[in-house]
């Protein structure tokens, strides 16, 4: 399996809760990385502090590329293979799509990545 999903309605705040879905493509390594980086990432960001939350999503989207690239991330990529039986190279060409529902004192936040998209729908 490939994909992974966070569902936090703890460590943001009262009234705040995420949930999102990582579908991983050529392993599973970059969307379990996202899955464990991607809620301490946004509570550190300055701007989801400030309560501009658009832009918050905006850049810790662009953290968790800007984290993976990093030397230690690479790592964690490879241990997160490793730790999975995935044997073979000491590179990840792994990837994923995202996602993510911010709801904040009940206003809904959406970002993605890649084709993934939401749909919200109201039942009748």
């Amino acid at each position: 399996m490939e994909d992974s999903h966070i569902a936090d309605l703890k460590n943001l705040g009262q009234g705040k809760y995420v949930f999102g879905v990582f579908d991983g493509h050529g392993g599973m390594e970059v969307s379990e990385f996202v899955k464990r980086h991607f809620v301490k990432e946004l509570v550190k960001n300055q701007n989801f502090k400030d309560g501009n939350y658009e832009k918050a999503l905006y850049e810790n989207f662009m953290r968790m590329d800007e984290i993976m690239l990093k030397q230690d991330g690479k790592k964690e990529l490879l241990n997160i293979k490793k730790e999975n039986g995935e044997d073979g190279t000491n590179e990840s060409f792994a990837g994923c799509t995202a996602n993510v529902c911010l709801i904040v004192d009940g206003k809904l936040y959406v970002a993605n990545a890649g084709d993934s998209r939401t749909l919200l729908s109201h039942g009748g």
